[in-house]
C-alpha cells in the first residue's frame, strides 16, 4: 500500500510540483518506509513553501528525532509548541526509539515484535497529536489577536 501511495503522490507532484500538502504526504510515506532522510527532505521542502504551516515543521521535528537528532528536534518543536509539550513529544519519540532498538536486538521474540509495532503506532499517533496541538495553539493565538 505504501508503494502505491508513493506512486500516487509522485503523480500528483508531476502536475503540482510545489504542492506542500503532497510533499508532506510523501514525507509521511517515507516515514512509514523508515526512510527518515527522505521524509525530512519532503517536510523541509513543504515548510519552505508554506512556512506558516506549523504541521510541516512538527513533522520535520519528528523525522529529526527518528534519526536520533534530538537537540535539533527539540529546538524545532519549541518553535511551534509550548516547552512542556515539545519536551513531552521528544520523550515519547525517544521511548519509541528505545523500544524499537530493543525489539531489533531480540528479533525472534514475538512479544518484542508486537512492541515494535506498537511503538511505530505511537509515532504515527504523535504525528496526529502534533497536528491537533499545532492547530489548537494556532487557533488560541488567533483568538487572542
Amino acid at each position: 500500500r505504501v508503494n502505491q501511495a508513493i506512486e500516487t503522490v509522485y503523480n500528483g507532484l508531476r502536475i503540482r510540483p510545489k504542492d506542500p500538502v503532497l510533499l508532506n504526504n510523501l514525507g509521511m510515506c517515507w516515514v512509514v518506509r523508515r526512510d527518515y532522510e527522505k521524509a525530512l527532505e519532503m517536510f523541509t521542502t513543504a515548510a519552505g513553501i508554506m512556512p506558516e504551516n506549523a504541521r510541516y515543521r512538527a513533522n520535520m521535528a519528528v523525522a529529526l528525532a527518528l534519526m536520533d537528532r534530538y537537540e535539533e528536534s527539540l529546538s524545532l518543536f519549541k518553535q511551534i509548541l509550548p516547552e512542556h509539550q515539545a519536551s513531552h513529544n521528544l520523550c515519547v519519540i525517544r521511548e519509541v526509539r528505545k523500544n524499537a532498538k530493543l525489539a531489533s536486538a531480540a528479533k525472534s521474540d514475538t512479544l518484542d515484535l508486537a512492541d515494535t509495532t506498537k511503538a511505530r503506532g505511537k509515532v504515527l499517533d504523535l504525528f496526529s497529536a502534533n497536528s491537533k496541538l499545532v492547530l489548537s495553539n494556532t487557533q488560541e493565538t488567533a483568538d487572542k489577536e
